[in-house]
């Protein structure tokens, strides 16, 4: 057994290797030897993202370690994302979100507003969206998010009999509505938010996220459960058992998670005012749940160490490729298939990009990462950055066929909540309803503000 699972892996290795030693040998797109192999490199640790054949982990660390000794990049700009505030951000928002699982803060109001407001299916899947939306305030990310909604629910439904489809298309609506509301604050997301802005090279505070996003995000969110109620409307048809919750008061530590985070959300809120970096005071939020106990010191394990590794070496791919000159090669190809800069079709032509590399890649970041430096070097300042980086976070966020596609879907997935059938019927339809989005809401606004 353990020689066919050594010749497996060894197998799957020399797969993922096909296409970028043809790269190597090709040296397509008019690059050097070098660049190539700098491409090829890349795109081998991709595949290995991608297809999990290799360890994630270890992948991110040879994609760092050959940039490196590879390339002529300083270990400054490669290793840019743990040297920046933005790692701040994300690490504490982890242990944030640690702390308001532990404290439970959210969960007693979640099941008295449901126990109180639903008597149907199809007002649960509603309640998931309005408790998801307001969640975002407080819980940063999403993956906290839609666990405790599932957590919750899960233990709601073995008293309500409601039929496996019906569970499955509920348990689906927490991990729908947890991703959406991510487009919402800049926290919404502390990662695919910040890697989208990061590998661009902007920065925005706060306030500056709400005015580009919080009103069109808001929209397309009340029609992403408009398009869901519709979609699985002559399933949601169950009455559920009405066993009123009685409001217990929330314990000392759910108070106390609560003021911190009201005071972390109020130094986000108003950045531009006190110039208090968003990592920062999210690190005031951890020493105050250190301080009161919520958290102890062996929670830092949640901050997710791997995955941490993994946006290092997202992070570096852009700037290893403008200084190493790879982005002007991959643009410079990528002119060639689109329409002239200027052109209406110029931005079409964009987004249905970022949805098929989006689709073959897989992983959200990963597309990121691969895409996003080319787009805006082809560019070359005729479209807003911003404006590339905010269409593709959009689409990798919300454009999902298949639980691979959007990684917080394996949050419901991994346990068997629902199926990929489910996830493909409404892909689908978000394939349009993104693009109407787009198009209806957010590019009409950016246009309003004046960014666009």
């Amino acid at each position: 057994m353990a020689s066919k699972s050594i010749y497996r892996k060894t197998s799957e290795c020399i797969i993922t290797a096909i296409i970028p030693v043809v790269i190597v040998l090709l040296t397509p797109f008019d690059m050097t030897l070098k660049q190539s192999i700098i491409f090829a490199a890349t795109i081998l640790a991709v595949i290995w993202w991608s297809t999990g054949y290799v360890d994630k982990t270890f992948a991110s660390i040879f994609l760092l370690g050959f940039f490196l000794l590879y390339t002529d990049v300083e270990a400054k700009v490669i290793f840019r994302f743990p040297l920046s505030t933005s790692f701040i951000m994300v690490a504490s928002s982890f242990l944030l979100a640690e702390g308001i699982m532990k404290s439970k803060m959210v969960n007693q109001h979640i099941n008295y507003l449901v126990s109180k407001y639903c008597m149907r299916s199809s007002q649960l899947v509603t309640m998931t969206f309005v408790l998801a939306y307001i969640m975002t305030i407080f819980v940063p990310h999403p993956f906290p998010r839609v666990i405790i909604l599932s957590s919750v629910y899960h233990k709601l439904l073995e008293r309500y009999p409601v039929i496996r489809k019906e569970y499955m298309i509920i348990m689906f609506a927490a991990s729908v509505s947890g991703i959406a509301t991510s487009m919402i604050l800049k926290s919404g997301d502390v990662i695919l938010n910040y890697t989208a802005l990061d590998l661009v090279g902007i920065t925005l505070t706060t306030t500056e996220w709400i005015k580009v996003m919080f009103l069109p995000a808001s929209l397309m969110y009340i029609g992403m459960w408009g398009v869901f109620m519709f979609l699985f409307r002559k399933e949601l048809v169950s009455e559920l058992v009405h066993v009123p919750e009685k409001w217990v008061k929330q314990s000392r530590q759910g108070r106390q998670a609560l003021i911190i985070m009201s005071i972390v959300v109020l130094l986000w809120l108003t950045e531009g005012w006190h110039h208090l970096d968003t990592g920062y005071a999210a690190l005031l939020g951890v020493v105050g749940m250190l301080g009161t106990g919520i958290l102890k010191v062996k929670d830092h394990y949640a901050m997710n160490y791997k995955l941490l590794i993994m946006i290092t070496s997202i992070i570096s791919i852009g700037k290893v490729f403008v200084e190493e000159g790879v982005a002007s090669k991959l643009s410079n190809q990528l002119i060639a298939f689109f329409p002239p800069l200027g052109s209406p079709f110029f931005i079409m032509a964009t987004i249905l990009t970022v949805m098929i590399v989006h689709l073959l890649i897989g992983s959200a970041i990963a597309t990121l990462s691969v895409i996003l430096v080319a787009l805006v070097t082809m560019a070359n300042g005729s479209v807003n950055p911003l404006i590339i980086a905010m269409i593709a976070f959009i689409i990798v966020n919300n454009h999902y066929i298949l639980p691979v596609h959007q990684t917080v879907l394996f949050v419901g997935f991994g346990k068997g909540d629902f199926d990929t059938k489910i996830i493909a019927r409404f892909g689908g339809v978000m394939t349009v309803f993104v693009l109407i989005s787009l198009y209806g809401l957010f590019f009409p606004w950016w246009n309003i503000i004046g960014i666009m």
